[in-house]
């Protein structure tokens, strides 16, 4: 190879180093554990907890004083997936806000199958939640519903189960009553059923069980 091949090549690979550096960060960023408190439109790559991503949170001002949704505490018990939210509605003022995001399966798998509402609010507090298999964004209806819809006011819960899914939109209307002046809302839960994933165990045990019977097929014959 010649000097100027030589050169040409080293060009081309430095040009490439140069572009594989400039890419955008967000084209390489990656979700995040969900919880500790962030409010929730700063996950702009969404966040998860254990099987699940939740992505596209958005809070919409549908007449309050306070806009902000704070991720509280994520667990998972068992094969169900708890999240904790803070809405932060408190005062005196009547206050009214939409809470719209995205859950989906990391894998992919239709494997959703419910999910719980618990207002942990006091006085006049309420929460409306819907699932879509579509975004509710921009005009805030929804023709696709899952399931048939929950509702709870403070200190009570809902719950909803339907046919496995991989995905879901959720839509929440979350109000506090102007009117009672104890009342406050600044949390509340929702929690995912997951079907166990069962698929790679039982691929392993046939894998295993079909390894032993070549292995007594292999030293029989000997």
């Amino acid at each position: 190879m010649g000097v100027r091949a030589r050169v040409m090549k080293g060009f081309s690979v430095l040009l490439l180093v140069i572009a594989f550096w400039a890419l955008p960060s967000k084209a390489m960023a990656s979700p995040i554990a969900c919880g500790g408190g962030a409010d929730v439109t700063t996950y702009t790559d969404g966040c998860f907890v254990d099987g699940l991503l939740f992505s596209q949170f958005s809070v919409i001002n549908a007449g309050s004083s306070t806009v902000l949704v704070n991720a509280v505490l994520a667990s998972v018990v068992g094969n169900t997936v708890f999240f904790t939210f803070n809405p932060n509605l408190t005062g005196s003022d009547l206050d009214d806000i939409y809470f719209l995001f995205k859950v989906e399966t990391l894998n992919g798998s239709a494997t959703i199958f419910g999910v719980d509402l618990f207002n942990n609010g006091v006085g006049d507090t309420s929460i409306q939640e819907s699932l879509c298999t579509v975004s509710w964004l921009p005009t805030l209806t929804c023709n696709s519903l899952i399931g048939s819809g929950m509702v709870a006011a403070s200190g009570q819960s809902d719950d909803d189960f339907f046919n496995p899914v991989s995905s879901a939109y959720v839509f929440k209307d979350i109000q506090k009553d102007g009117t009672d002046e104890s009342a406050h809302l600044t949390s509340f839960t929702q929690s995912f059923h997951v079907v166990p994933d069962g698929g790679s165990t039982l691929g392993l045990l046939g894998f295993g069980l079909l390894s032993v019977r070549l292995l007594r097929s292999r030293f029989g014959r000997r």
